[in-house]
């Protein structure tokens, strides 16, 4: 299977794909198939119930692309601007914000890795929640606006919004917390939900992400 990240500030991924090559994503990211393409839903349709945080391990519902003759492609986008980042699982195990999921491999496992439930802003309807990456071959994520990122040495830690979490290797610690602070100029009070990401390992950060588009 071949990938090949199109555009600059709005960037798409096209997987070439052969007789037997599968990808599974949030059929939402999907911009374009080809003829040989099949589509078949997961039946795993319970793992993210509607405006419920979503149950730690669980598998995550995806939909399966499959090349069933020839060759054909599939390209998949995030609905808002930013850049596309390969995650390459091949023994080890990245976490992904569920922002952030294009698709993967079929060799890839995707379950639930994170799930907070946040009692105000962005993520107050269905949690905050990180997908666990793990098994043998290739993920792609998006970054809002442009890509911050960071090899964090062991022991290095870094406080960010959670909307800006992308991605980060599993060596990485993730510790979360809710901050109710002051703006300034209108006194009034806006809840900070934060993660703080503890190294060793790569982290990948978004400038941009869709927490703050909407």
């Amino acid at each position: 299977m071949q990938f090949s990240v199109i555009g600059n500030a709005n960037q798409c991924v096209l997987a070439q794909m052969t007789v037997g090559d599968e990808v599974c994503a949030d059929a939402a990211n999907l911009i374009l198939l080809s003829d040989g393409i099949t589509i078949e839903q997961s039946s795993n349709t319970a793992a993210e119930p509607a405006m419920r945080t979503p149950v730690l391990d669980a598998p995550v519902a995806l939909t399966h692309f499959r090349c069933s003759s020839g060759v054909g492609v599939a390209t998949f986008a995030a609905p808002y601007s930013g850049q596309s980042r390969q995650l390459e699982v091949h023994g080890g195990t990245w976490m992904c914000a569920r922002d952030s999921f294009l698709f993967c491999t079929s060799g890839v496992k995707a379950t639930i890795g994170m799930a907070h439930s946040v009692a105000g802003g962005y993520f107050r309807d269905s949690g905050y929640v990180v997908y666990r990456l793990a098994g043998h071959g290739d993920a792609f994520i998006h970054c809002g606006g442009d890509t911050i990122e960071y090899n964090l040495e062991p022991g290095q830690r870094v406080t960010v919004d959670a909307g800006c979490v992308a991605a980060y290797q599993d060596t990485v610690q993730a510790a979360a917390e809710s901050l109710d602070v002051m703006t300034s100029g209108s006194g009034a009070s806006v809840s900070l939900f934060l993660i703080t990401l503890t190294g060793p390992g790569k982290i990948y950060l978004a400038s941009l992400p869709l927490s703050r588009v909407r």
